[in-house]
C-alpha cells in the first residue's frame, strides 16, 4: 500500500493541489541520459534547458508573486573533482558563490534510491527577492554526476517535503551523456 501524501501546512498564496497517492507519480525520464525523477500529480514538465529534466508546480495555482516550486535534474560530466567528495567541495563552494549570504543547513552522505550512494544539501538563500529553500542530491557514477535540485519557498519546504521525497523514491541517475554535450 502506498502512503498517502497531505499538502497541509501549505503557506497563504499556495492553493493545495489534491492529496495524492504516491503511486499517482509518473516517472519522468530523459531518454538522452536516461535520468528519471517522479513527476508529482498535476505537476508540469517544462523545457530543461541545459538541464535533463524540469518539473514546477502548476503556475495557474499560485497566486501572483509566489516562488513556483520546481524540481530539476542535471546530469554533467565529473569535471576534475575527486568523486563524490571533490564534487561535494565544488557545488558547496559554488552554491555559496552564486548566492552570497547563502545558509549550507545540512550536508550529509545518502543512499539513493537503487542504491546510489550519494550526498544531500539543504540550503537557504535568496534570489530574485524570494526566500528559497534547496534540497540538492547528487551522485556520482563512473564520469557523471547525476542531481536533483528540488526548491521552494521557505514557508512551504515542511509542506512540501513529502512531496519532494516520494518523487526521489523513482530517481535514477544519468547513465550517459547526451551527444550534443559530451
Amino acid at each position: 500500500m502506498s502512503e498517502r501524501v497531505e499538502p497541509d501546512g501549505v503557506p497563504a498564496g499556495v492553493r493545495v493541489l489534491a492529496p495524492f497517492e504516491e503511486s499517482d507519480l509518473r516517472v519522468a525520464r530523459d531518454l538522452a541520459t536516461g535520468a528519471a525523477i517522479g513527476q508529482p500529480p498535476e505537476w508540469v514538465r517544462l523545457d530543461p534547458g541545459d538541464a535533463a529534466i524540469a518539473l514546477a508546480w502548476p503556475e495557474e495555482t499560485l497566486d501572483p508573486g509566489q516562488f513556483r516550486p520546481n524540481i530539476v535534474v542535471t546530469v554533467e560530466r565529473l569535471d576534475g573533482s575527486a568523486a563524490l567528495g571533490g564534487y561535494t567541495r565544488a557545488f558547496t563552494e559554488g552554491l555559496l558563490a552564486e548566492f552570497p549570504g547563502a545558509h549550507v543547513l545540512s550536508v550529509e552522505p545518502v543512499t539513493l534510491h537503487g542504491g546510489h550512494e550519494g550526498c544531500r544539501l539543504v540550503a537557504a538563500y535568496r534570489s530574485s527577492g524570494f526566500a528559497v529553500t534547496l534540497t540538492q542530491y547528487w551522485t556520482v557514477t563512473e564520469d557523471i554526476v547525476t542531481s536533483v535540485g528540488q526548491s521552494c519557498a521557505v514557508d512551504a519546504f515542511d509542506a512540501l517535503a513529502g512531496l519532494f521525497g516520494a518523487s526521489m523514491k523513482h530517481f535514477s541517475p544519468g547513465i550517459r551523456m547526451p551527444i550534443e554535450r559530451q
